[in-house]
């Protein structure tokens, strides 16, 4: 996989969030402005149809695939694990039980606050799910075994363990998590 890490440079985040912008689900990723992304690596993958955010701390964020292939947002994530992902966050669903076949552990669990949610949530169509905290774990069973779970069909998946720790301060759920990232 060839992929271009784009860090201290504004003119890179601009290109960062104007390929993450052509999302068809741009609810599901935080709307990080150039701005927002300084101190932050970025990199851009698959001619910058794929790409994610990683902050300071190894937070993956911003994870997108627009339209590079199927998989590719998968090969990301293991690309972002490669280069230091070690905590993220995501709305209950696919999400979850994908980073979950990767080595990813719930740490907690916040309920969904329509007054924070994303520009554009159709709570219709997406309903109000969970922000799901994971920290990963290493790979339980190797890389390889890893990669052919999350890339394999979602019938074959190692079942997800959900937690019953719940937090109502986003910024005390990212602590926690770091937490069990440095325990783990």
């Amino acid at each position: 996989m060839i992929g271009l890490a784009l860090k201290d440079k504004r003119p890179q985040w601009k290109r960062f969030v104007a390929a993450r912008d052509q999302s068809t689900r741009p609810g599901y990723l935080s709307p990080l402005a150039p701005d927002d992304l300084a101190g932050k690596r970025v990199t851009l993958l698959h001619g910058d149809r794929v790409g994610y955010a990683l902050d300071e701390y190894g937070d993956l964020q911003n994870l997108f695939n627009n339209g590079a292939g199927k998989g590719k947002g998968t090969e990301a994530a293991f690309h972002a694990i490669a280069n230091g992902a070690a905590t993220l966050d995501a709305f209950e669903g696919h999400l979850p039980k994908l980073y979950a076949q990767m080595g990813f552990v719930e740490t907690g669990r916040m309920k969904f606050n329509p007054e924070f949610a994303p520009p554009g949530w159709d709570v219709v169509r997406d309903r109000e799910p969970d922000v799901v905290f994971m920290a990963w774990q290493g790979f339980p069973d190797g890389e390889a075994a890893a990669r052919a779970r999350a890339l394999g069909p979602v019938e074959e998946w190692q079942p997800h363990v959900r937690t019953t720790q719940y937090f109502d301060d986003y910024a005390e759920a990212q602590r926690n998590n770091r937490r069990a990232y440095a325990e783990g």
